[in-house]
């Protein structure tokens, strides 16, 4: 018996509804069935960076999903090393809750952080736990769209630290402890994130004002393992606010950082730094809390920062190398987020120690090309301390700036030994209380007071400032030195200037001089032309126009009897023989050799482009050792006999023409070879 239409329709029916029935049923069972290929894939859409593995997933009808042999791997050149392992993950959720995204319990066991001495997993880390969130600004402040809200967070293991080269021989593997809850209106939510790495000590509730630091190479060898305590709280307050309250104890840390890693970061880094870059922090303590107005998307930070023992270290095959032996410093810090006005960060205390620089001359001649193009090779510097306190606030402007007090201690500076321009500074040290601009240096802006100016040596060349002492100040883009001593030319000089640092203009420079050893100051000048030996005291005066021209003049008395010597000097064969004819003039310019003086005086002055000379000198009475056997001379046609040509007193005034005053203390000084434009060219002598 055939079937009526009506059944047949009833048996379509059913098969329809068997086979919805059956895709319910796979639908429904995927996530069980298909756990860890669907697990897979949800790794890899949320770390794509990282090569995400894992061993296999199992997920239950109550709601846990557990994951075993996780890994996250490094990135860059290391992307095969694992980054963070975990033998086993379970999350806890609720089947209903799960399209709002909320997770009962998030547990972690055996967890495995790898923190290597390579810079670029060390970044790695960092940009892991800083990273975007895949569900938008949400999942950070907990406002808009729903964000990723897990209820307890808990992991343990082991961060697996490698040795940095300069800080320490041995790896390390200390306890991992984190734990995260979220608690709260879904949309104002209350965090608490707490987590230690290693063994430190339980966080005080105030910071001390002098807290026990000591510097890493003074810690006991076994109380060296690296501590890591961070505690962060989330609190919704009234109204649209909220408020985070962090702290942060760390010691005993080390980075190393690739040059060419950290380029990627600080696009302003210099190309000629090269290598790797090690830091160590003894201790590092930090507390304070960011304060949020959500409507107005304005933050407010503020809270207290010290740190102890911070090393740095660049590598000897870079063209710039550093080495800080130690750094301590305490500051607070109130600004809003980003910084601008209203910004105030507080240096209580910024110290620095032993510090040692090297940097290639050629290098340093891009970033400063005034300097002197004479030196080359590398240029070392260490300084025994840096000093810092006071106030970085920001201008209604908008511009940062600091005043407080900075102090340079024994700062030496110096160029490779045995070379054709040889430069050293020893021991110079400078202070003063300072207020500028942080962005740009404009002189304008720019004010010092109680400034202090030492070195102990500066040396150049065959020549040498030794001992300056001086003080000084800069208000309204003018730098006055009221005292300046030195010793220069086995002398003593002391006085006062004035510099304008907009024009450059000297409007005044009046030195006295006292027992200058005029031989050593002659040295540089021309020896074989005019010479002399004793000591001579007197005065300087100088003025530099805006222009660039100096002026003044050069007064000098011997302080006692000596020998001049003048050689085959144009002008005053001249001279000579004009008033006493070639014959007589040959017979002086050969007594002018060696001349013995009881009294003397050197007068130079400016005279535009060109300069004078004004010489007076008494010859010392002849002795027996003067008189000499006569000789036949031709004087005038007629051949006589003589002795020598005494000339008992020198008065004269000799032109030096194509020197100018400037051309004439430069060789004189050796300072000619500090300065880049006449260094090129080196001036006749």
């Amino acid at each position: 018996m055939s079937d009526t239409p009506t059944k047949s329709r009833l048996r379509k029916l059913r098969g329809v509804v068997a086979v919805l029935l059956l895709l319910l049923a796979a639908l429904l069972l995927a996530p069980f069935l298909l756990t860890t290929p669907l697990a897979r894939l949800m790794l890899r859409q949320v770390f794509p960076a990282h090569t995400p593995s894992v061993g296999s997933a199992i997920l239950s009808p109550s709601g846990t999903l557990i994951l075993r042999k996780l890994e996250l791997h490094d990135t860059g050149a290391l992307a095969q090393q694992p980054l963070i392992t975990a033998r086993e993950v379970e999350v806890e959720f609720r089947w209903v809750e799960l399209l709002s995204l909320r997770i009962r319990r998030f547990h972690a066991k055996d967890v495995a952080v790898y923190a290597r001495s390579n810079g670029s997993l060390q970044l790695s880390l960092l940009a892991l736990i800083f990273r975007p969130s895949p569900y938008g600004p949400a999942a950070e402040f907990g406002h808009g769209t729903l964000s990723l809200w897990i209820d307890t967070l808990n992991a343990q293991g082991t961060m697996h630290l490698e040795p940095v080269r300069g800080f320490g021989s041995a790896s390390a593997n200390l306890p991992l402890v984190l734990h995260m809850t979220v608690s709260g209106d879904r949309m104002a939510p209350s965090r608490q994130f707490r987590m230690t790495i290693g063994e430190t000590q339980p966080l005080p509730d105030k910071i001390s004002e002098k807290p026990a630091m000591t510097a890493p190479e003074l810690a006991p060898r076994g109380d060296a393992t690296f501590g890591l305590r961070a505690e962060v709280d989330t609190q919704p307050a009234a109204g649209d606010t909220s408020r985070v309250v962090y702290r942060l104890v760390a010691r005993h840390a080390a980075l190393m950082i690739e040059a060419d890693t950290l380029r990627r970061y600080v696009a302003k880094l210099p190309a000629e730094l090269q290598g790797h870059i090690e830091t160590s922090l003894g201790n590092l303590w930090v507390a304070g809390e960011v304060n949020q107005q959500k409507s107005a998307e304005s933050k407010q930070l503020s809270g207290s920062l010290r740190f102890a023992g911070l090393r740095v270290h660049l590598p000897g095959n870079s063209p710039v190398t550093l080495s800080l032996g130690g750094m301590d410093g305490a500051a607070r810090i109130d600004t809003p987020l980003p910084p601008g006005p209203g910004t105030a960060i507080t240096i209580e205390r910024l110290q620095a120690r032993n510090a040692k620089a090297s940097i290639e001359a050629d290098v340093l001649h891009r970033y400063a090309p005034k300097l002197p193009v004479a030196l080359s090779g590398p240029l070392d510097t260490n300084f025994a301390a840096l000093d810092v306190a006071g106030l970085i606030a920001a201008e209604p402007e908008d511009t940062l700036k600091f005043s407080g007090t900075i102090r340079l201690q024994d700062l030496s500076v110096r160029s490779p030994a045995g070379g054709k321009h040889a430069f050293a500074l020893e021991r110079f040290t400078v202070a003063g209380r300072v207020e500028s601009r942080l962005d740009r240096w404009i002189p304008a802006t720019l004010k010092v007071r109680d400034g202090v100016l030492q070195w102990a040596a500066l040396t150049y060349s065959n020549n040498a400032v030794n001992n300056l002492d001086a003080s000084w100040r800069i208000d309204s883009h003018g730098l006055m030195a009221d005292r300046c001593a030195a010793q220069i030319f086995g002398g003593h000089l002391s006085g006062l200037l004035a510099w304008d640092l907009v024009t450059p203009a000297l409007p005044h420079c009046d030195f006295q001089m006292k027992s200058i050893n005029i031989h050593e100051a002659l040295a540089n000048l021309s020896p074989e032309h005019i010479d002399a030996e004793g000591k001579a005291s007197g005065f300087l005066h100088l003025a530099l126009s805006p222009e660039s021209e100096l002026s003044g003049s050069v007064d000098l008395t011997f302080d006692g009897p000596g020998i001049l010597r003048i050689g085959e000097v144009e002008e005053i064969k001249r001279m000579l023989v004009g008033n006493f004819g070639l014959d007589l003039a040959n017979l002086a310019m050969h007594d002018l050799k060696q001349y013995p003086f009881q009294n003397g005086s050197l007068y130079l002055e400016s005279m535009g482009e060109n300069s004078q000379l004004k010489i007076k000198f008494v010859r010392q009475p002849r002795t027996e050792a003067d008189v000499k056997p006569p000789r036949k001379e031709i004087i005038n046609g007629t051949e006589v006999w003589v002795g020598s040509l005494v000339v008992p007193t020198i008065d004269m005034t000799i032109p030096i023409t194509g020197k100018s005053l400037a051309e004439i203390l430069s060789l004189v000084s050796g300072v000619h070879l500090l300065m880049s434009e006449a260094a090129s060219e080196q001036p006749e002598q």
